[in-house]
């Protein structure tokens, strides 16, 4: 799903891809580190340029009763690729966002 990402629509192929893309990455996700939310945008980006429908990449990579879902930076990756097909969706808007803060009053 980087630079040279397949343009293949076959479930098999995309499958060996992401797994492809998977070894190189950690078994966590770790929120606070900017490298890889980059990494995250860097693969959401990847996977649209595919042109292969978020759906397929969901069912391939979310795993089942034999299979192992794919790494949190992966499965962040389809988040973001589905939101930004989302937001395509929407008419202009005004979006604000609260995060809760640990030990806020």
């Amino acid at each position: 799903m980087g630079a040279g990402a397949c343009c293949t629509k076959r479930p098999e192929d995309i499958r060996t891809k992401l797994l492809d893309v998977a070894e190189d990455l950690p078994v966590s996700r770790d929120l606070t580190n900017d490298a890889e939310t980059e990494q995250v945008l860097t693969l959401a980006t990847a996977m649209l340029a595919t042109g292969v429908d978020i759906e397929e990449i969901k069912k391939l990579a979310y795993g089942s009763a034999s299979e192992k879902p794919l790494p949190p930076v992966l499965i962040s990756a389809i988040g973001a690729a589905e939101s930004k097909l989302l937001l395509k969706k929407t008419p202009p808007h005004h979006m604000v966002c609260i995060f809760a803060m640990y030990g806020e009053q």
